[in-house]
């Protein structure tokens, strides 16, 4: 990374400004709070066109309106620009290796009990990239909120050591 560049970027009152990619009105309401509770600022991307466009001409090193991003994984609610994808498109995936390519921390956030066996070649790919491991709810929590709250605590633990604070 380039001297002078860091991944602190802030929102009002000094806030850490984190991304959020999330297509469901509950998730996003939820993840919306937890960022409050926590004093994080954050901004959220419903559209997965919006999320790529967030990449558009950005450099590794640049800095930018945010300093993390927090991503789901299969997102059938989002649509690329005004067109719908198959819910079977995993629309984190692009978001991560975008973010990767980049240098910016980022974690999904998920509740992929419901996904099965679907979502375990991600689960492979990050591992073998080196990605955060995600944040899934156990299956007892089926239907309830993301855990919002720990996929806070994991990125803001990568934006301190990526900064080297941590």
């Amino acid at each position: 990374m380039e001297a002078g560049h860091s991944f602190r970027c802030d929102g009002p009152n000094g806030a850490v400004r984190i991304l959020i990619f999330e297509d469901t009105v509950d998730h996003i309401r939820d993840a919306v709070a937890a960022c409050e509770s926590a004093g994080v600022s954050v901004s959220v991307s419903t559209n997965l066109q919006e999320a790529m466009d967030c990449f558009e001409g950005e450099e590794p090193g640049k800095m930018r309106p945010w300093a993390g991003i927090i991503s789901d994984i299969y997102m059938p609610e989002m649509g690329f620009g005004n067109q719908s994808i198959s819910p079977l498109v995993p629309g984190g995936v692009p978001v991560a290796l975008a973010a990767e390519a980049l240098g910016v921390p980022f974690v999904h956030c998920t509740s992929g009990y419901h996904h099965g066996d679907q979502y375990n070649w991600i689960c492979d790919l990050g591992r073998q990239r080196g990605w955060p491991q995600m944040v899934d709810v156990p299956s007892e929590r089926e239907g309830g909120s993301k855990d919002w709250p720990k996929a806070i605590q994991v990125l803001l633990g990568l934006i301190a050591q990526r900064n080297g604070a941590g």
